[in-house]
Parts: C-alpha cells; structure tokens; sequence
C-alpha cells in the first residue's frame, strides 16, 4: 500500500476528475449526501466557506494496494482501512467520499486504487485540520499496513525497469493486444546491451553517441534522444540513468499510481 497527498482549493475540479474515469464506482461518503460531482461540491463548499483563511481546503489522498494484497481488501477491509486511518488524523468528523478505479494495470493485470476526497475542515468545527498531517499520514499508514499486513509499493522513481504508461495499458485493455511499438521499450531494446557491458560509464557514454543516442537537458532533468524521438530518462527506471550504471539493482516493483 502506498499512499500519495495533495491539496487543491476547488473540490469541484477534483471531483471531476475522479468521478469522470470510466467505470469508476463511490464504494463510501461520510456526511454527504450527493453522488454526482456537483451536487458534492456544493457539499463540501457549504462546510469549508465557514473557514475562509484554508486557502485549500481539498485534501485529495489516493491508496495503492499492492497487486498480491488485492484479494486480501474486500470492500469493507477497504472503509475499515480509510476509516481507521482518517481517524487517526482526527478527522472522523470531516466530509470525505472514497471511490475505486480501474484504469492502472500491472503487469497487464488491472490494479485497483482508491481516491479519498476529505474536507479538511470538520463539520462540526471552523478550525481546519492543519497540524501535520502529511507526515501523520505516512505514519499511520506504516502503523495500518503492519496492521492489515500489508505490502508497501516503492515509489515508481525508484522503480528499476519501468514498463508501459497508463495510457498504452489502457489501449491494450481496449484492444486486446499490445501495442507494435511502446517508446518506453523502443529505448530501453536500444539502451539494455550497452547498460550490461562491463565497463566504464565514459565507455558506455561513448557508444551510446555511436549509435546516435544522446543524452541532452530538459525541462528540470535530461532525456534521451534517439532520431526523432525523445525520452525523458525518469520514463524508463533507475537502471537506465548514467548516474545509477555503477549502482547493482536494488528494487523492482512496478510503477507508482
């Protein structure tokens, strides 16, 4: 299980965006009563308008079970866990709806994750939840997995080997057959007999140029480029970053959600 935080200030705009995924289903609401975005909103905006100064009042925290804890979270394992951990952070009295999606897969197997919507202002109170609670989360999330024995899932930037995007998986799902050419595992073909040489990172630098890959900056990190194509390096895995060539692999779980 892993467990990734944000805030927002709109709830309508998250709602949206949660409640729009194809086949996604509301499995539990506390103190709502709406099931569609707006009507929710309205709900949410009603409680948090009495506390103008929490510029973001959205707590949006999505769980992702690891693919062999799947069988062990029925439906009600899953309330019992958000339920379990909200009140660890003192929020059984705020606003929250959980929804499942559908749409990651892991190893062309469909990996279903939860999104909890939480109004961090509770609805008995002006005062707003704002002690730490994103440490508290990671903590009580730690406390919880031993609990329910449950697996972590490492973060996909410490994925070793990366496979396809969301996005290609979802075609796949829709299609019934794999894509003739993923750009992830176009670059990884390319780089894979060179990573496993037993040389030096320059040597291996060098015949990357042969080969006409080049590693250039972009945005806030670098990419491959091979022809015309482009790549950022954090797409394929630590494995194939120049930084990690004289590090053994360490961790090889699947991608982050």
């Amino acid at each position: 299980m892993i467990g990734k935080v944000t805030l927002q200030s709109k709830f309508k705009a998250c709602l949206n965006y949660i409640l729009s995924k194809p086949n996604c289903r509301i499995i539990y609401q506390n103190l709502l009563i709406g099931n569609k975005a707006d009507l929710l909103a309205e709900e949410f905006e009603f409680i948090s308008s009495s506390n103008s100064r929490i510029k973001k009042p959205c707590l949006h925290l999505s769980l992702n079970p690891h693919p062999e804890d799947q069988n062990k979270l029925i439906e009600q394992s899953k309330i019992k866990f958000a339920t379990s951990l909200l009140e660890s952070l003192s929020m059984e009295n705020c606003q929250w709806i959980m929804v499942e999606h559908y749409d990651a897969v892991t190893d062309n197997t469909i990996r279903p994750h939860l999104h909890l919507i939480i109004n961090r202002i509770p609805i008995n109170s002006e005062k707003a939840i704002n002690h730490n609670f994103i440490r508290e989360i990671e903590k009580n999330l730690h406390e919880l997995r031993k609990e329910y024995n449950l697996k972590p899932i490492i973060p996909s930037r410490e994925v070793e080997q990366k496979h396809y995007t969301n996005s290609e998986y979802q075609k796949i799902f829709k299609r019934g057959f794999e894509p003739k050419s993923s750009i992830i595992k176009q670059f990884q073909t390319l780089l894979e007999p060179i990573i496993n040489l037993n040389i030096s990172v320059d040597e291996k630098l060098s015949l990357l140029e042969k080969q006409e890959i080049k590693i250039i900056p972009y945005k806030k990190g670098y990419c491959y480029q091979h022809k015309n194509q482009l790549i950022g390096i954090n797409r394929l895995g630590r494995r194939y970053s120049p930084d990690n060539w004289n590090n053994s692999p360490q961790k090889t779980e699947q991608n982050e959600i």
